[in-house]
Protein backbone atom coordinates (compact mmCIF):
# COMPACT_ATOMS: atom_id res chain seq x y z
CA UNK A 1 0.00 0.00 0.00
CA UNK A 2 1.44 3.34 -0.74
CA UNK A 3 0.40 6.48 0.95
CA UNK A 4 -1.93 9.09 -0.30
CA UNK A 5 -0.12 11.75 -1.86
CA UNK A 6 -2.07 15.39 -2.51
CA UNK A 7 -0.39 18.06 -4.49
CA UNK A 8 -1.10 21.72 -3.89
CA UNK A 9 -0.26 24.51 -4.63
CA UNK A 10 2.14 25.23 -1.92
CA UNK A 11 3.34 21.62 -0.50
CA UNK A 12 2.93 17.94 -1.21
CA UNK A 13 0.25 16.73 1.79
CA UNK A 14 1.59 12.51 2.11
CA UNK A 15 -0.56 11.07 4.60
CA UNK A 16 -0.50 7.58 6.51
CA UNK A 17 -3.49 6.72 9.29
CA UNK A 18 -2.28 3.66 11.59
CA UNK A 19 -5.81 2.73 11.36
CA UNK A 20 -5.93 1.61 7.22
CA UNK A 21 -2.74 0.45 7.66
CA UNK A 22 -3.60 -2.00 10.27
CA UNK A 23 -6.86 -2.48 8.58
CA UNK A 24 -5.56 -4.01 5.30
CA UNK A 25 -2.55 -5.81 7.21
CA UNK A 26 -0.37 -3.42 5.38
CA UNK A 27 2.85 -0.82 5.22
CA UNK A 28 4.07 1.86 3.86
CA UNK A 29 6.85 0.30 2.26
CA UNK A 30 7.41 0.68 -0.56
CA UNK A 31 7.40 4.37 0.44
CA UNK A 32 7.20 5.50 -3.48
CA UNK A 33 9.88 8.08 -3.44
CA UNK A 34 9.88 8.59 -7.01
CA UNK A 35 6.12 9.83 -6.97
CA UNK A 36 6.75 11.87 -3.83
CA UNK A 37 9.66 13.53 -5.07
CA UNK A 38 8.08 14.29 -8.58
CA UNK A 39 4.96 15.54 -6.51
CA UNK A 40 7.38 17.75 -4.58
CA UNK A 41 9.33 18.93 -7.40
CA UNK A 42 5.92 21.16 -8.85
CA UNK A 43 6.07 22.86 -5.13
CA UNK A 44 9.09 23.94 -4.13
CA UNK A 45 10.30 20.80 -2.78
CA UNK A 46 8.34 20.89 0.12
CA UNK A 47 6.43 18.05 1.69
CA UNK A 48 3.95 17.71 4.64
CA UNK A 49 3.68 14.31 6.40
CA UNK A 50 0.73 13.45 8.53
CA UNK A 51 0.15 10.71 10.52
CA UNK A 52 -1.68 9.46 13.33
CA UNK A 53 0.97 8.24 15.74
CA UNK A 54 4.06 9.31 17.04
CA UNK A 55 6.38 11.70 14.65
CA UNK A 56 9.78 9.63 15.25
CA UNK A 57 10.20 6.35 13.02
CA UNK A 58 6.77 7.06 11.43
CA UNK A 59 6.24 8.25 7.62
CA UNK A 60 7.58 11.64 8.18
CA UNK A 61 10.95 10.34 9.05
CA UNK A 62 11.11 7.87 5.92
CA UNK A 63 10.03 10.65 4.22
CA UNK A 64 12.81 12.66 5.23
CA UNK A 65 15.20 10.24 5.49
CA UNK A 66 14.85 9.57 1.81
CA UNK A 67 13.68 13.24 -0.16
CA UNK A 68 15.78 15.07 2.38
CA UNK A 69 19.35 14.26 0.29
CA UNK A 70 17.73 16.07 -2.82
CA UNK A 71 16.46 19.31 -0.68
CA UNK A 72 13.51 18.23 -0.42
CA UNK A 73 11.59 19.78 3.57
CA UNK A 74 9.75 17.97 5.09
CA UNK A 75 7.19 19.09 7.69
CA UNK A 76 5.70 16.34 9.86
CA UNK A 77 2.32 16.73 11.96
CA UNK A 78 2.14 13.67 14.25
CA UNK A 79 1.20 12.87 17.64
CA UNK A 80 3.77 14.76 19.61
CA UNK A 81 2.58 13.54 23.55
CA UNK A 82 1.02 10.90 25.21
CA UNK A 83 -2.32 9.62 23.77
CA UNK A 84 -5.52 9.24 25.39
CA UNK A 85 -8.35 7.77 24.97
CA UNK A 86 -11.22 9.25 22.81
CA UNK A 87 -13.23 9.77 19.95
CA UNK A 88 -11.34 9.84 16.66
CA UNK A 89 -12.26 13.41 15.43
CA UNK A 90 -11.52 15.17 19.00
CA UNK A 91 -8.22 13.16 19.25
CA UNK A 92 -6.68 14.34 15.80
CA UNK A 93 -7.85 17.70 16.55
CA UNK A 94 -5.99 17.49 19.54
CA UNK A 95 -2.62 16.38 18.35
CA UNK A 96 -2.97 18.82 15.63
CA UNK A 97 -3.71 16.54 12.83
CA UNK A 98 -6.60 17.53 11.41
CA UNK A 99 -7.92 19.40 8.60
CA UNK A 100 -7.64 22.71 10.01
CA UNK A 101 -3.85 21.64 11.43
CA UNK A 102 -2.64 21.05 7.61
CA UNK A 103 -4.32 24.18 6.33
CA UNK A 104 -2.61 25.86 8.73
CA UNK A 105 0.66 23.97 8.31
CA UNK A 106 -0.22 24.44 4.38
CA UNK A 107 -0.64 28.33 4.98
CA UNK A 108 2.76 28.79 7.47
CA UNK A 109 4.39 27.58 4.53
Amino acid sequence: MKPFVKILSTAVIVFSMTAVLHATNDSIKPLGKDVIKAAAQKTGNTVITVEDHYAEGGLGDAVAGELSVDGIKVHKLAVRELPHSGKPDELIAKYGIDSNAIIKAVKSL
